[in-house]
Parts: C-alpha cells; sequence; structure tokens
C-alpha cells in the first residue's frame, strides 16, 4: 500500500477520472481505493472524506514487470546460445 495526502488537487485529480477502468489510459490505481476496477463517486467521497490526511490508498506491485523482464531476458540468452 502507498500513502497520498488528500488535498484539494488530489480531490480534483480523482473527480476529473470517474468513469474510468482498469486498463483505459485515465485510470489510475491509487484512486481506485475498494480496487473494483472502476473510479466511480465511492472513490471521490473516500477522498473528500479524508481531505487534509495521509490515507493509505493500492499502489502498482513492480514485481510482474521485473518477473516479465527476467523471462524476456532468459530468453534472449537462450536465442543466442543456439546461434
Amino acid at each position: 500500500m502507498g500513502k497520498i495526502t488528500v488535498t484539494e488537487d488530489v480531490i480534483a485529480d480523482v473527480s476529473r477520472r470517474v468513469g474510468a477502468v482498469k486498463g483505459s489510459p485515465n485510470y489510475k490505481l491509487e484512486y481506485d481505493v475498494n480496487q473494483d476496477g472502476v473510479i466511480d463517486i465511492v472513490d471521490v467521497a473516500f477522498f473528500s472524506k479524508h481531505f487534509g490526511e495521509t490515507v493509505e490508498v493500492p499502489q502498482v506491485s513492480a514485481l510482474p514487470i521485473l518477473a516479465l523482464g527476467l523471462i524476456v531476458l532468459l530468453l534472449i540468452i537462450f536465442w543466442m546460445m543456439r546461434k
């Protein structure tokens, strides 16, 4: 979990992203606090309720990205060794 201090800018940014779904360019995992795959009024209400506070929010894990990079690297090495 990450942390965000809820400011007016954060609430405005969450509000601008209402309707964004997971996988769309406007979706931001940190703003989908109930992790239902869509940024909606529930998420806006959460941030509004906690204005001025520092709250814990979901964050992207780097582990899947690192694992994918390792797999690609191993495939390249294997391919190069076959030549």
